[in-house]
């Protein structure tokens, strides 16, 4: 899992993160 940012898309599995990948 990406690490938790303040900013950035969320990611597939809930918490915001500047690296993830769009989720759902």
């Amino acid at each position: 899992m990406a690490p938790v940012g303040p900013v950035g898309p969320v990611g597939p599995v809930g918490p915001r993160s500047p690296v993830a990948p769009v989720g759902p």
